[in-house]
């Protein structure tokens, strides 16, 4: 926890990233080239690198811009002038509606993700979302208090308001084998942790837990009242294949490029099940982009496009409970959508709970 006015102001937080510079950013700014460093310190005008740059000179501005429940505070997304590092900034509002001075709703200092280390899988879904940013990348207010949950360099967060502790709840992403064997000697390899890029995060309505989509399945894990994780996260869908081209809780291709629906599940209001989209993509032809120029881990991606006149994927609504009773996922209920393709039976015993409508 932190006192208000032990808070940096957010020009200090914007000017340098973080509170106190760090040795090893030290060392990254002896490695930058004369252009970037001159860019840094603002001390040129614009030239042919920084019209080529991202983001554009001129462009920064605030983003994800939200209320808190309670109507206390304003919350939004903020980079320093030719940086994609964002920073969470929030104003306070008073009850006749005065609004406070701009402070950083998060203190703590974390080191940035580059882009490249990010996941072929997590940068388009960025791309289609046209979010650039690094650092804070996505934000939400909880639906009943002034808790915020945060994706930060790929792990997922919450925070209950300004002053209360950052807590984090799942981790980020493990890239290599040798990082997955010490995850395991640690004792930290679980379900949900560590297995992929973290997807869409969402905070349950009643907030008593968090969902999000690791390896193309949903998983949930519960938040006690401290705001810490009750426990690893818990899969609640199963049967997603790579090499079936099935996915469990994504939005498709079609959905996300053409008519801008990036959700793939919805909690229900009484935070009891989860309604999940699963995609069959096996009928959609694969299609290969070459990047002459990236680092072999991206120099070659493969796509199922759905080609103007072909095959589109396929795809049915499941709805789960959150909080399965056993070890292994509830069978889903899935649901008579009246469109064309195979069709599941819902379970004999239906869904166990009431409120499933």
């Amino acid at each position: 926890a932190t006192r208000a006015d032990e808070r940096p102001s957010p020009d200090a937080q914007l000017s340098t990233g973080h509170p106190r510079a760090s040795p090893g950013a030290a060392a990254e700014g002896r490695r930058m080239s004369a252009h970037k460093r001159r860019r840094r310190d603002q001390e040129h005008g614009i030239d042919i690198e920084d019209i080529a740059a991202d983001p554009r000179p001129g462009m920064t501005a605030p983003c994800n811009i939200h209320f808190s429940a309670d109507d206390s505070m304003i919350g939004y997304l903020l980079s320093k002038p030719g940086s994609r590092d964002q920073v969470l900034i929030v104003n306070t509002v008073d009850e006749s509606g005065a609004v406070s001075s701009a402070t950083p709703f998060v203190r703590q200092d974390f080191v940035h993700s580059d882009e490249e280390t990010l996941s072929l899988e997590e940068r388009l879904r960025r791309e289609r979302t046209r979010s650039w940013g690094q650092g804070v990348t996505s934000f939400a207010w909880g639906s009943t208090t002034n808790i915020a949950v945060l994706q930060i360099n790929g792990g997922v967060y919450v925070q209950r308001g300004i002053h209360g502790p950052l807590c984090q709840l799942v981790e980020a992403d493990v890239d290599t084998d040798a990082d997955l064997e010490l995850e395991a000697r640690a004792g930290r390899a679980q379900a949900g942790q560590g297995q992929g890029p973290v997807l869409d995060p969402k905070l349950s309505p009643d907030e008593s837990a968090l969902a999000f989509v690791r390896g193309a399945e949903v998983h949930v894990v519960r938040i006690d009242a401290g705001g810490e994780a009750a426990g690893p996260p818990v899969p609640v869908t199963t049967g997603a294949s790579e090499e079936l081209c099935v996915s469990h809780g994504l939005a498709d291709f079609c959905a996300q490029e053409e008519m801008q629906r990036y959700d793939g599940y919805w909690w229900s209001p009484n935070s009891e099940f989860i309604a999940f989209q699963e995609t069959n993509e096996s009928a959609v032809p694969e299609f290969t982009i070459v990047h002459h120029r990236e680092t072999a881990a991206l120099a070659r991606e493969v796509h199922r496009y759905p080609f103007t006149g072909g095959a589109n994927p396929r795809v049915r609504l499941g709805v789960t409970p959150a909080f399965p009773g056993g070890r292994r996922p509830e069978p889903p209920v899935w649901l008579d959508l009246g469109i064309e393709g195979p069709s599941a039976q819902q379970g004999a015993n239906g869904l166990s709970r009431e409120g499933a409508g």
